[in-house]
């Protein structure tokens, strides 16, 4: 029994539940839109079909990676678009040349949250989240490196040597909505003359009953080619997180 307000909490944490104005859209909407036409800057670089995982006959979303490396650390942008091509979900990042994250920045159509992140030299990171007009900030402190969706490749990219000795890493990977972060581990678990297949895996036994493991499949480039687990959009439902896969079309190295 003393086990339970513990898992309890961690359902409210992790699930990243619809906010109350989850329904409400249509006001974000044209923030959405203006945001996404001044983020997209510099390459394209893949595009990816967004299928429920385990099925893979038609894409609920399709999602863009958008590069720019021209002035100063490098900039990620994430555009998360509806079957209909409507915009839902934009996620930007400013990283470092290590993929050491220094802010970021989400807009969310469809939970109604405006949020951000700014990461200090220490490593210590200030959340702040705006959702249906109420500001909340939050600050944790130094720890393991800070991910968020546009860094995570690059991020496997950058330990790829080392994932190859059979080593771990951990890292933390920011859940906007709970202003904080999730402890993950990374690791190598399949090589193949054509792929690498990496896991993140929740670092915590009780986060782990409720967080499933994510999967990546990179080419011998170090490319992505393939994406198992948790992405920021909703099930189709509305109700949770999805649980999806993602096949990827290069546009560019």
């Amino acid at each position: 029994m003393r086990w339970a307000p513990i898992f309890l909490m961690l359902c409210m944490w992790l699930t990243a539940c619809p906010h109350p104005g989850s329904s409400r859209t249509d006001g974000l909407t044209e923030l959405l839109r203006a945001e996404a036409a001044a983020a997209v800057s510099g390459t394209r670089v893949y595009e990816g079909d967004v299928f429920p995982r385990g099925t893979e006959a038609l894409p609920v979303y399709r999602y863009e990676r958008w590069v720019d490396t021209g002035r100063g650390p490098a900039r990620a942008t994430h555009l998360t678009y509806s079957a209909e091509g409507v915009p839902l979900v934009l996620q930007q990042a400013v990283y470092s040349e290590s993929a050491e994250l220094e802010s970021f920045f989400e807009v969310h159509a469809q939970t109604g949250l405006v949020g951000r992140v700014v990461v200090a030299a220490d490593g210590s990171a200030t959340f702040e989240t705006t959702v249906s007009g109420r500001t909340r900030t939050r600050t944790e402190g130094p720890g393991a490196p800070l991910v968020v969706g546009p860094t995570l490749f690059s991020v496997v990219q950058k330990h790829r040597t080392l994932l190859e000795t059979g080593a771990s890493v951990p890292i933390r990977f920011v859940v906007l909505e709970r202003l904080g972060s999730v402890r993950f581990v990374l690791r190598r678990v399949e090589t193949g003359p054509g792929a690498d297949v990496y896991e993140l895996a929740p670092a915590g036994r009780l986060t782990g009953w409720i967080v499933p493991t994510a999967r990546l499949e990179l080419d011998g480039a170090g490319r992505i080619l393939r994406y198992d687990g948790l992405v920021p959009p909703q099930d189709p439902g509305g109700r949770k997180n999805l649980d999806a896969s993602v096949v990827y079309t290069r546009d560019r190295p």
